[in-house]
């Protein structure tokens, strides 16, 4: 994914010392919070009443996730609540803790994919709909 990406497209080319790491880090942060969020929309209950959630949008969870009961295992999501939503050090999670947020990431792909699909396909029919109002 980007991570093995990122160095060698970059290579510091007219970044100030540190700045790929920094790069990096934002990135996955931001991948982090995203993934967290999907998982959020795609729980079986939404949090708060006003949360989006995929029984507003027609989505079909089972197709979304496949065989699985959430995008995110319970690990995966404690680890990015302690990666991104706690006041701790970015880097103080353990490179095997990173890797499993990682490998979450990874394995999400295909659920995105057919998430994606689905929100496109539900637009596509809203703008084609003879009702629908400009």
């Amino acid at each position: 994914m980007w991570q093995e990406v990122w160095p060698r497209l970059v290579g510091g080319h007219g970044l100030p010392y540190g700045g790929p790491e920094l790069i990096t880090d934002a990135t996955r942060f931001f991948s982090y919070v995203s993934l967290r969020k999907i998982d959020d929309f795609l729980r079986l209950r939404r949090s708060k009443p006003d949360d989006l959630h995929w029984t507003d949008y027609g989505v079909d969870r089972s197709l979304v996730l496949a065989h699985r009961s959430a995008l995110l295992t319970s690990e995966q999501r404690a680890l990015i609540n302690k990666a991104v939503a706690h006041l701790t050090r970015f880097g103080h999670l353990e490179v095997k803790e990173l890797e499993i947020i990682d490998d979450a990431l990874a394995s999400a792909k295909p659920c995105l994919t057919e998430l994606r699909s689905q929100l496109e396909a539900r637009l596509s029919g809203l703008l084609e709909d003879e009702n629908f109002e400009e």
